[in-house]
């Protein structure tokens, strides 16, 4: 059996289930008179709900799913599923004992369909002013940008995709004169120019793209408590600027050691002062990152660990693309 292609076919479906989910919900509650806020929270909730309740999150498939998650660590981008017939397959194999309950293609199945709601929700997230402006003014399709309800998956911050600026006239349309248009543009140009931790030129294209975010969530940093645009605004910006803050999923050691990389191949000002300094980089217990312990904890990461990381960043460097 092709359990890529399955994989894919099965991908397309959910992501178009889980899509149609949020719709709903919008118009539902839309139609109940409930706040933006209260709408958005059920919605992630319910997404959270159905993550939690596939099976690939069980105990027994754990490390499976961990695997799949890193698999751009492994594989080149245009042959990352390769990692379910020749590991995941594999592994399954040996969890399972080859017990004939224990069904490979339903596994890849469940995967898909936990792939397919994790990222319509990183996506859906990521955009929550587009859908709080089609709610303010209660239309969610028929637009020039976006005809029909689509959760698009956006590749730069929120405030400079077309649909966004459209919407924002709509919603406000006392406030969109040319004027003001000129004036976000103007201000979004110059949050561009902003590279507080010293972004090295050739690098800052990679850093603000969502393959990269996507790279670095779920297995290092909380994709739940950081999104795509806190992402940004913690590596690039003036940290008094923004309430953003980047938290991270794995252990202190892993992180710190993280951290020292991009210094030393990314970001020329990211320095482990400058790091506590900021107060916006938490660990898993929730507490803002020191440099004391950034320093001490580094040392104690794996030869495994370290070779991961390591990897992890040649497939980031992959994606660069060289400023004019």
């Amino acid at each position: 059996m092709d359990y890529i292609k399955l994989y894919l076919k099965k991908l397309k479906e959910e992501s178009k289930n889980a899509i149609k989910l949020v719709e709903i919900t919008l118009i539902t509650n839309k139609s109940q008179f409930f706040s933006f806020e209260k709408t958005y929270n059920d919605i992630i909730n319910k997404f959270i709900e159905i993550k939690k309740s596939n099976i690939v999150t069980q105990d027994t498939y754990k490390d499976l799913l961990h695997q799949f998650h890193t698999r751009t660590a492994i594989f080149e981008e245009e042959h990352q599923f390769e990692v379910i017939p020749r590991i995941l397959e594999p592994e399954f194999k040996k969890i399972t004992n080859n017990q004939q309950k224990s069904n490979f293609k339903n596994f890849v199945l469940n995967l898909s369909k936990y792939r397919a709601y994790e990222k319509v929700m990183i996506d859906f997230r990521n955009l929550r002013d587009i859908y709080s402006f089609m709610y303010k003014i209660n239309k969610f399709e028929g637009f020039k940008h976006m005809p029909k309800f689509d959760i698009i998956a956006n590749h730069i911050q929120t405030q400079n995709t077309l649909i966004f600026k459209e919407l924002h006239a709509l919603a406000y349309p006392i406030l969109t004169s040319d004027k003001v248009i000129h004036n976000i543009e103007k201000q979004n140009d110059e949050d561009v120019k902003v590279n507080y931790f010293g972004c090295k030129k050739e690098f800052v294209d990679t850093f603000k793209s969502k393959e990269s975010y996507l790279m670095l969530t779920d297995v290092i940093i909380d994709d739940e408590k950081t999104s795509f645009d806190d992402f940004i605004n913690v590596f690039f910006k003036d940290p008094l600027s923004h309430d953003s803050e980047v938290h991270f999923l794995c252990e202190t050691k892993f992180c710190s050691y993280l951290l020292l990389l991009f210094k030393n191949n990314f970001f020329k000002k990211l320095t482990f002062t400058n790091i506590e300094k900021s107060k916006k980089f938490h660990s898993k217990n929730k507490r803002p990152l020191k440099q004391s312990n950034i320093s001490k904890s580094y040392k104690k990461a794996s030869y495994s660990e370290q070779s991961y990381l390591e990897r992890l960043i040649v497939n980031l460097k992959k994606n660069v693309k060289v400023s004019s």
